[in-house]
């Protein structure tokens, strides 16, 4: 007697056809990247096409609409924090990780890619290297920038980070590390994640206590930068550090 075949499963053969249609959209996705990079795309398939990397076997498109729709723009999603990513329907601890990667990505890279290039040798040419340093950092950080005597950088990296409006400045450990790295300029910089460029109080006086450590070493502190997200701050070009120095002389 020769076998009955058994009655397809409707709902299991669309899912079939929706999974081989999906795995279609998205390798042509990645083929356009490719051949084309992200100039032709719109931010939400931006975000679409990195999601592919999060969220296997499902349309990330309507995902990418619901995170620029709540946090407003592409920027936005990948500053956000990983709270708030997580509250949003459809999205997971690896949706929220690799959003928060991108910045923090961005920020390694741009340092690696030239590191070895800049010579820090005028106010703008500093304040601009200095802006790439605090992509994606939403907590107050120190970073210190050590040049050699042709302005070639010996040294930069974070040396102190607090949380969201302070940040402890150590002068101690900025002074072994001009000892060791035998800097011949000294350059300061933290960030103000509110936004608000302006040096406080406890801006100008930790500077002060910084300015009374190097002179001990006969040396002068070259700058002091605040950072907000896409801007800079000199206290040299502020006169501020002038009228700080001239306690010293």
């Amino acid at each position: 007697m020769a076998k009955q075949e058994k009655p397809q499963d409707p709902a299991a053969s669309k899912k079939k056809l929706d999974d081989a249609s999906h795995k279609g959209h998205r390798l042509r996705v990645k083929e356009k990247f490719l051949q084309k990079g992200l100039d032709p795309f719109y931010p939400h398939e931006v975000l679409e096409l990195l999601l592919f990397f999060a969220v296997p076997y499902k349309d990330t498109n309507p995902l990418a609409h619901r995170l620029i729709e709540q946090f407003g723009s592409l920027s936005g999603v990948f500053d956000a924090p990983v709270e708030d990513l997580e509250k949003v329907l459809g999205s997971t601890r690896h949706v929220a990780t690799l959003c928060k990667l991108i910045p923090e990505m961005a920020r390694v890279y741009l340092d690696d890619k030239q590191s070895k290039e800049v010579l820090l040798e005028d106010t703008e040419s500093i304040g601009n290297w200095l802006i790439r340093k605090f992509i994606g950092r939403k907590n107050e950080v120190v970073i210190l920038t050590l040049t050699d005597s042709q302005y070639r950088i010996v040294f930069c990296d974070v040396v102190s980070e607090g949380d969201l409006d302070s940040v402890a400045l150590p002068v101690r450990r900025i002074m072994e590390l001009v000892v060791r790295y035998h800097a011949a300029h000294v350059v300061l910089a933290h960030n103000h994640p509110s936004g608000n460029s302006l040096p406080s109080r406890g801006d100008i006086q930790a500077t002060r206590e910084l300015c009374r450590a190097l002179a001990s070493l006969h040396m002068s502190l070259e700058d002091h930068f605040i950072i907000t997200e896409n801007q800079y701050l000199s206290l040299a070009e502020q006169g501020l550090l002038e009228h700080i120095l001239s306690a010293f002389d």
